[in-house]
């Protein structure tokens, strides 16, 4: 054995001297080309805080067989608009997008996502269960929860003992301060836009078990609960506890008033919580938040969450690297990271369990309770028109102090017409498809 290993070195020294480097190419197997790698694109709307980008990056450099394509977006519709457009086009389509939970009915209706049963049907119980289920249309789930948000009921600690239970409460508390403490605002929220309206006013409608089942066709109301909840809109615009400035007011714009101790109770988003508790905020040590109130003691309320989702083009080339990149954007790492650097809540229910993190991002323990019992807008198809019939029904309530029956009958009659709407164009799909249509049959000429 040993004679024969010297006789194969001798031979390997001989060719390398007659062949030079070429010989060592051809005994080690080099030389061979490399593969090509995978080039993969990821869509998101603007991120503010680069966390989103971060993330992503760090993905590509860990995936040397994947080439990261990043494709950020302008601000929430704007991105939509150009998303919409990629797909009727064909253009410049992304393998996975970043999509919001009220576009997913209108995007996998139109055949843009692919489904992703085969990929998350044993994951799905690893997110909260109403992410989860908005990114369901007809029994196939289409998105893998990235991050959500609830709005929250904050108030002033220093002013308030125990925060209301219901709406009447909040009324008789905000009344009984005003007197004792005047301040300009009593209940303050974001209400400049169609969508921040929307948000509150399922919020109210919520508390009456009354949100609109706005993915039905037609879409179904609740009268009795819908009239209760603007009843208590108009009673608390009549005796000044909600005033028509908040038409004009945003998010940011609510919580610096909050902040600056013109505010008795305010409903925002869960970003305020760690901006209102900084040692150099004014309300530092001053502020609660609790759920939204219910309708009445012994009844619940189910807070309306806004999400995001993890998306995959449904002509994409490349499902697997898209999977891929979708699981570590929503693993617990990449998400304990989007909370504690990004500032956004993480879609893992398991995460709550752990305080650290939670610590470090200064997350309220009451984002747990809220996103296990909430509940997603649900909307349509045809979601822009959905949310602008509410947001706009909310605007003339206040602006115009319309009764209640005729907020009711206004929100009736523009939901249903666009459920309508649908429904005919579905029809008009179905017979183009089938030939039925009386072009396609020579009628009507």
């Amino acid at each position: 054995m040993v004679k024969l290993k010297a006789v194969v070195i001798a031979a390997i020294v001989v060719l390398i001297a007659l062949t030079g480097c070429e010989a060592i190419t051809a005994i080690m197997g080099q030389g061979e080309p490399e593969t090509e790698a995978v080039a993969l694109s990821f869509a998101y709307p603007w991120d503010g805080s680069r966390i989103i980008q971060k993330l992503a990056l760090e993905f590509d450099e860990g995936n040397e067989a994947i080439e990261l394509i990043l494709m950020e977006g302008g601000h929430a519709y704007d991105y939509l608009a150009d998303m919409a457009a990629a797909f009727e086009s064909g253009n410049d389509v992304p393998d996975v997008l970043l999509i919001h939970d009220t576009w997913i009915n209108y995007l996998a209706s139109s055949g843009y996502l692919r489904p992703l049963d085969d990929m998350l049907s044993s994951r799905r119980s690893e997110f909260w269960d109403c992410m989860t289920d908005a990114a369901s249309i007809d029994g196939s789930s289409f998105g893998v929860p990235f991050y959500q948000d609830a709005g929250m009921l904050y108030y002033r600690t220093d002013l308030i003992a125990d925060p209301p239970a219901t709406w009447q409460q909040l009324e008789d508390y905000a009344m009984e301060a005003a007197g004792d403490n005047p301040l300009p605002y009593l209940f303050l929220f974001p209400a400049d836009s169609n969508d921040s309206r929307s948000y509150f006013t399922a919020e109210l409608l919520s508390s009456w078990q009354a949100l609109p089942e706005l993915s039905e066709e037609p879409v179904k109301i609740q009268d009795a609960g819908t009239l209760k909840a603007f009843e208590v809109l108009e009673r608390m615009l009549v005796n000044g506890v909600v005033s028509k400035d908040v038409l004009d007011i945003n998010a940011e714009h609510a919580r610096q008033q909050f902040e600056n101790g013109n505010v008795l109770f305010m409903w925002n988003w869960s970003y305020a919580w760690k901006l209102l508790n900084r040692p150099d905020s004014p309300m530092y040590g001053k502020v609660g938040v609790a759920p939204v109130p219910t309708g009445q003691e012994g009844s619940s309320h189910r807070s309306i969450l806004s999400g995001w989702h993890l998306a995959i083009a449904k002509n994409t080339q490349n499902p697997e690297e898209a999977w891929l990149l979708a699981e570590y954007l929503a693993g617990n790492e990449a998400q304990m990271r989007l909370a504690v650097e990004g500032g956004l809540m993480p879609s893992r229910r398991n995460l709550y369990n752990q305080t650290d993190w939670q610590n470090a991002a200064g997350i309220n323990r009451i984002m747990a309770d809220l996103f296990g019992t909430g509940q997603t807008m649900g909307t349509g198809k045809n979601f822009t028109e959905q949310m602008e019939i509410i947001g706009n029904t909310f605007y003339q309530a206040v602006l115009n102090s319309k009764e209640p029956e005729s907020v009711l009958d206004a929100l009736k009659l523009g939901l249903i017409r666009i459920s309508e709407d649908e429904a005919r164009e579905g029809a008009s799909r179905a017979s183009d498809e089938d030939g039925s249509s009386p072009e396609k049959n020579g009628a009507g000429q």
